[in-house]
């Protein structure tokens, strides 16, 4: 069974569309909520923890329609997370759907996932993030390489390469100390200052560590490829215990060695090498660029990528749905037929 799927946007900050544009088979991206609504009175509603916009209201309503509702409870909701503080209707709209097992509920973290549990027992599952595998597994010639990155290569060092948000959970002190303990690596960040965070730390002190800022998805793994060893330096705190890392899966398809802090979602990959504390982190990054060509640690982490693609995550979801769409099915059948025998 496959989907017909709209992403609806506000075009407020990242898109600028107007009608339906067509990304990919079965697959828009659309402005027109309003329309889809009136065009389509059966559907499946998908939204997402982080959307502040939808109240319960609309979601209660949807459900008495007859519509099936799917929720991904994907990040911990806290203000850390957006940027401001969680509106009171959000926190509403989430308890209320926790405890309402009509309601599909994906969550993608093991604390989550709990959390669920604490209200239902049914209509859930655990579905962490995933890659696209033949986006990050690519290969590329030296004359591919960034003209940023050409003076960083040229050193010939070992490059430890991050992507990602620098934020209030990122740990700049750790990194900075393994600037300083380990002056013969270079030390790569690639992504936005997402809080002001790194502004507070004084990373230039450092002639090892290079910030150049965001990169485009689809252009990503032409940078990322140049890691020699790939690293999550997260704090450990509430926001991080409850957070499926994009990035490991993808590091794991780009065939680097990982080595991240002691977050649980990270601790179930045994391509991920965990650092303890700080000491063990840089012996970890040390272990890590003796496994660059180990054949067997290669194989282990293309086969956890390949077992954590989109495509995997995706058939979890739709089974769900499916299951539900028989449920649905049946009861409408039985309500008519309850109707009928009124009507006689």
């Amino acid at each position: 069974m496959s989907f017909l799927y709209f992403f609806c946007t506000d075009n407020r900050q990242y898109d600028d569309v107007k009608g339906f544009e067509r990304i990919s088979d079965s697959l828009y991206l659309t402005n027109r909520f309003k329309k889809l609504c009136k065009t389509r009175p059966r559907r499946i509603v998908h939204l997402y923890s982080s959307d502040n916009r939808t109240t319960w209201d609309f979601v209660d309503q949807e459900l008495n329609r007859g519509n099936l509702v799917l929720y991904e409870f994907i990040d911990e909701i806290s203000h850390k997370v957006s940027g401001f503080t969680i509106p009171a209707h959000t926190l509403e709209k989430h308890n209320n759907i926790l405890r309402d097992e009509r309601c599909m509920v994906i969550a993608t973290a093991d604390k989550l996932y709990q959390e669920v549990l604490r209200y239902r027992s049914n209509n859930c599952a655990l579905v962490t993030n995933g890659v696209d595998f033949d986006h990050f597994s690519r290969e590329f010639q030296h004359d591919a390489l960034p003209g940023i990155l050409k003076e960083l290569v040229a050193v010939g060092r070992p490059i430890i390469g991050y992507f990602g948000a620098l934020a209030s959970w990122f740990d700049y002190d750790l990194l900075l100390r393994v600037a300083r303990q380990r002056p013969d690596y270079q030390i790569l960040l690639i992504g936005w200052d997402y809080d002001t965070s790194l502004g507070q730390y004084d990373l230039q002190q450092c002639s090892n560590i290079t910030v150049i800022g965001p990169v485009p998805y689809e252009d990503l793994p032409r940078y990322a490829c140049w890691f020699d060893v790939a690293v999550i330096p997260f704090k450990i705190n509430e926001i991080t215990e409850s957070t499926s890392p994009i990035k490991v899966f993808e590091y794991m398809a780009l065939g680097k060695p990982i080595v991240t802090t002691g977050m649980p979602e990270c601790r179930k990959y045994r391509s991920v090498l965990i650092g303890e504390d700080d000491d063990d982190f840089i012996a970890k990054l040390d272990l890590a660029l003796t496994l660059r060509n180990d054949e067997a640690y290669l194989t282990l982490l293309k086969m956890e990528a390949k077992e954590n693609t989109w495509e995997k995550k995706a058939g979890v979801i739709a089974d769900l749905i499916r299951q539900n769409l028989a449920g649905l099915t049946e009861r409408l059948t039985s309500q008519a037929q309850g109707r009928a025998t009124v009507n006689r």
